[in-house]
């Protein structure tokens, strides 16, 4: 019988997001790289998915639960994604985000102008 059997709140989302980001970024590393990516972007995100790893395995001791913190998780330091590369939403319907080539977005939108990424 294994010594625990559980996840605290900490550990379950940080696994919960690292399992999205892989399943997000699964196709820059594949073997057939559909998306034409460079060595360079491809080592970049092998990099990116491990670091994510890293974060599922890692000391959580300093962490906390905080409702307006990202993740909901205080004092943790969210992997950033290769650069040249972003996260695309919609804001109406229903569609997930993916994840883009910044040469790939082919439309200017004003509003973001003057929006606080934080």
């Amino acid at each position: 019988m294994p010594a625990n059997n559980s996840l605290t709140d900490i550990k379950y989302k940080i696994i919960l997001r690292a399992r999205a980001e892989w399943e997000l970024t699964q196709f820059t590393v594949m073997a057939d790289n559909p998306a034409g990516l460079t060595s360079a972007e491809q080592a970049a995100f092998t990099t990116y998915r491990a670091a994510w790893k890293t974060l599922m395995d890692g000391d959580m001791s300093a962490y906390s639960i905080d409702s307006s913190a990202e993740m909901l998780i205080a004092g943790i330091t969210i992997p950033e994604y290769p650069d040249g590369w972003s996260i695309c939403l919609r804001s109406a319907g229903d569609l997930p985000p993916i994840l883009v080539r910044d040469t790939w977005m082919n439309l200017y939108d004003e509003s973001f102008d003057n929006a606080v990424i934080t």
